[in-house]
């Protein structure tokens, strides 16, 4: 089965030296979040590829981004330093930072409701998070 899939542009970020590590889109705002090698994160809205937003948050690689179903939550994980933060990105602010993971967040999802986060390690543990209180409220390391 052909798929329908039509190369719209190109665009590049304008830095060597880094690469892209972690991405996610969202498909009802539009929004392209980018996570790099140099910690830093880039947002921006298409189709048009304007320049939302950047920064650099961790000295790690970003290994893992997802964009909250709300469309205003920016979560970013890096392995290297077991890091795990939420950005918020229309008020420019942290609405969650944490260790979560000893030996790193190697994956992140959202709740369909924006308020409750997941995130897998390295160490082996699934960690469900509360964003407004910033704390994990189940971990498990017992899958099936």
């Amino acid at each position: 089965v052909a798929l329908p899939w039509r190369l719209l542009g190109k665009h590049f970020f304008g830095r060597t030296g880094r690469a892209v590590t972690a991405c996610d889109c969202h498909r009802s705002s539009g929004l392209l979040l980018t996570g790099f090698s140099d910690g830093t994160f880039a947002l921006h809205r298409l189709p048009s590829f304007q320049h939302l937003q950047s920064l650099s948050v961790s000295s790690g690689v970003l290994d893992t981004a997802a964009i909250s179903p709300a469309g205003d939550k920016l979560a970013l994980g890096c392995s290297e330093y077991g890091q795990m933060l939420v950005w918020d990105w229309r008020s420019e602010s942290y609405a969650l930072r944490q260790q979560g993971h000893r030996t790193g967040a190697l994956a992140v999802a959202w709740a369909p409701d924006s308020a409750t986060l997941a995130t897998a390690g390295g160490d082996g543990k699934v960690k469900v998070w509360n964003r407004e209180s910033g704390m994990c409220f189940v971990t498990s390391s017992e899958h099936a």
